[in-house]
């Protein structure tokens, strides 16, 4: 069976309302994506974050504790001889190098998840720093990223909430602008809802957060975002403030963006 076939037709149990068959797809799909290479992870079309989150992991730890690796490229070396064999195991080698460049450490969306708020903080600390100098590794992973990092912006732990906007604010970089602004759409929400916090540090860490995304999510996209968080009853002052003292800087940076989104308003 080709990991198409298989994927398509597992994925359809990851919604089961037995845990256990849920938890049997998801093993399934992980061993296949990590055994057949994480490009497999396209055919699972669109799932939940926290889903995502879960079959990530899983492939991490197979590959880290279980000695997985994908199927080695196929050799079609086109000559006999020492230099033939030179070439294919090139290949493989850079193969090799690529795929462990694009994993996450083991288990680290698991440990976001932790009770102990120490474990959460560690594990975060080892995010940011793949965001920052690992840009494979985030592509190949954004998905799950992206929904264990929302359930941390609802973190009991302020300053863990700071830390997970910190992770937002260079996850961008690995992107071009229409990648990350279809990625950000499934986050922005849970960022504008930190500005409502009563903790001053949480509401800058925030708008920052929104500032360095508007080089690659344009301000005409987040209108709809942004005018529904400040219509939004539940919206509290603070909240409200934040927002507009983010489009008072923005004008000032750039009066034509702020301008195009008025007029559609």
């Amino acid at each position: 069976v080709d990991p198409k076939t298989l994927i398509e037709a597992t994925k359809l149990h990851l919604g089961h309302s037995n845990p256990n068959i849920r938890l049997a797809a998801t093993n399934v799909l992980a061993m296949v994506i990590a055994c057949r290479g994480l490009e497999n992870k396209s055919y699972l079309g669109e799932v939940k974050p926290t889903v995502m989150a879960n079959i990530d992991a899983t492939v991490a730890d197979l590959r880290a504790n279980k000695g997985i690796t994908p199927a080695s490229p196929k050799k079609t070396p086109s000559r006999k001889g020492a230099g033939a064999r030179e070439v294919v195991v090139e290949v493989e080698e850079e193969a090799a190098l690529d795929a462990v460049d694009s994993q996450l450490p083991s288990g680290v969306l698991d440990r976001l998840g932790d009770t102990n708020w120490k474990t959460r903080r560690a594990a975060l600390d080892e995010l940011k720093q793949v965001a920052r100098t690992r840009k494979d590794a985030v592509r190949a992973n954004v998905s799950g990223i992206i929904g264990a990092l929302r359930l941390r912006l609802h973190d009991a732990n302020k300053n863990l909430i700071i830390v997970t906007l910190e992770i937002l604010q260079h996850l961008p970089s690995s992107f071009d602008a229409k990648l990350w602004e279809r990625h950000g759409k499934i986050i922005i929400a849970d960022v504008l809802r930190v500005l409502c916090d009563n903790k001053k540090a949480v509401r800058e860490a925030g708008c920052l957060t929104l500032h360095t995304w508007t080089d690659k999510f344009a301000l005409k996209s987040m209108q709809t975002y942004l005018v529904g968080f400040v219509s939004d009853a539940k919206t509290n002052v603070d909240g409200k403030v934040s927002v507009l003292s983010f489009l008072s800087e923005v004008a000032d940076e750039s009066a034509l963006q702020l301008e195009d989104c008025l007029q559609d308003a």
